[in-house]
């Protein structure tokens, strides 16, 4: 009996893995897309505070898309470091940024959220695209261009 119940579960997991390997090799690979690099307006908000070591660099690395109809709109957290400036003098380097600095936050809302509520209000793009996570990870393109162009698609 405990044999017979060993080979079932045995022959349903088996069954579970070509279930799930046939399904894999369905999937359509982002780096099989089409190159496309004109499309609706993607707005990419990034809401930073006192990040005045990574900003320069991450928004930087993030202005190399191959995707051209987009802009950036940086949203400068009520930082008391060097963040806001920073973010001003990328704007000078490329039409696509656009600054908005907080200076006090107004009551019943959290830094991070109202910060990204900020920034959708002045974005003028189709599909939003939230920055979320912390400036960790310096010179890394934001995603590949045929990612950007699935982000649309999941979102529009």
């Amino acid at each position: 009996m405990l044999t017979a119940l060993l080979f079932l579960s045995l022959f349903v997991w088996l069954a579970v893995l070509f279930d799930a390997s046939a399904g894999f090799r369905k999937l359509e690979r982002l780096e099989d897309e089409a190159e496309q690099i004109n499309g609706p307006l993607l707005s990419i908000i990034v809401a930073a505070r006192n990040e005045e070591e990574n900003i320069e660099s991450s928004i930087i690395s993030q202005l190399k898309q191959n995707y051209k109809n987009i802009e950036w709109v940086l949203v400068n957290d009520r930082s008391t470091d060097k963040t806001g400036k920073i973010m001003d003098q990328l704007r000078e380097t490329d039409k696509r940024i656009k600054i908005i600095h907080i200076q006090e936050l107004p009551k019943g809302w959290l830094g991070k959220n109202y910060a990204l509520y900020t920034g959708t209000k002045e974005a003028a793009g189709d599909s939003y695209y939230l920055r979320m996570q912390m400036f960790n990870s310096k010179n890394k393109p934001l995603a590949r261009q045929s990612a950007i162009l699935q982000t649309i698609n999941l979102i529009t």
